[in-house]
């Protein structure tokens, strides 16, 4: 069901636990560098704890020249959708995290209890009682350390409450770069994923390029001077929503590679005590406290989903 991750100063223990967490992998921010640190990892279900992993060890230092890396920004636009049983979450993407920590209370402002560790930017909570206002927020997580606090957002599940479908996401933007555009959007109620299309024509077919759960996506490989036409769709286990509408970009040899980076460091880090281990039971040692991104025409839903983006050509064949 989840994994700890436990750390000792010296190899063979003795281990402290530093993580809970439902993911397969793990930032530990609370070393210093130049400074060997030993660890092991072991399962945990509803029947126990399994035995340690084999160790390992590393050893952290400061890179010469290089600038420290910044705590990423707070998530925003956090939104959560009540169903039968279940609580569905999404908020925007964090440019510079690598994973979220969300939280939940059932009362406005906490106490807060971390509930997962989700590496996109949508999770269905479905530990809740029907009847209950639950309270929500999420952190944002990196090599740098954890986010403040995003807004709460709140929902409250009903017994019969059918899943709707998510709506079309808004805020679509698409910014040139050097054979690449990036492309962003805000965080759609309800959605658990997204669907990217291109074209290669304002009005023409739109080929699906990729099914993401952040609301951000990077087309790569493509021609510089040629303009590109995108629309992304929201999806959950309703369905599809509408297309947004369709923004464009043309990639230039002198745009930049890489994405544009709106970080600013969250203002409200999660209270003490709100950011320990899920279970509860071995807190985290001091120091280790941290918490963890127009039309409407429908296309058909039997599109092959593919992981690499699609060639120019490919651009070329209608969905």
């Amino acid at each position: 069901d989840r994994y700890e991750v436990l750390r000792a100063a010296t190899a063979g223990g003795p281990y402290q636990v530093i993580a809970d967490t439902r993911v397969t992998n793990f930032v530990d921010t609370g070393v210093s560098n130049d400074n060997e640190y030993f660890y092991v990892v072991r399962g945990v279900n509803d029947e126990g704890r399994g035995g340690n992993s084999a160790e390992v060890s590393a050893t952290p230092q400061a890179q010469p020249g290089e600038a420290p890396p910044r705590a990423p920004a707070a998530p925003t636009n956090l939104q959560a959708v009540a169903g039968d049983g279940q609580v569905t979450l999404s908020w925007n993407t964090v440019p510079s995290a690598f994973e979220y920590r969300v939280f939940v209370a059932t009362n406005s402002g906490g106490p807060y209890e971390l509930i997962a560790n989700p590496p996109g930017t949508g999770y269905t909570d479905t530990g809740v009682d029907n009847g209950v206002t639950y309270y929500y927020r999420v952190t944002a997580l990196n090599a740098a350390g954890s986010s403040g606090f995003s807004n709460e957002a709140r929902a409250t599940p009903e017994a019969g409450m059918e899943v709707e479908l998510p709506g079309a996401p808004d805020g679509v933007t698409a910014v040139a770069g050097n054979g690449r555009v990036f492309l962003s959007w805000n965080a759609a109620p309800g959605a658990e994923r997204y669907r990217v299309y291109a074209s290669q024509t304002a009005g023409g077919d739109f080929t699906l390029l990729a099914t993401v759960e952040a609301t951000r996506y990077t087309h790569a490989d493509l021609t510089n001077g040629q303009t590109y036409f995108y629309r992304v769709r929201a999806e959950n286990e309703a369905g599809l929503s509408d297309f947004s509408d369709t923004v464009d970009a043309k990639p230039l040899a002198s745009a930049p590679e890489e994405p544009p980076v709106d970080d600013e460091n969250g203002d409200e880090p999660p209270p003490d005590g709100d950011n320990g281990p899920a279970n509860g039971d071995e807190p985290l040692p001091d120091g280790d406290e941290t918490p963890p991104p127009a039309d409407g025409d429908e296309a058909p839903d039997d599109v092959t989903e593919t992981t690499a983006a699609p060639t120019d050509e490919a651009l070329r064949q209608p969905v």
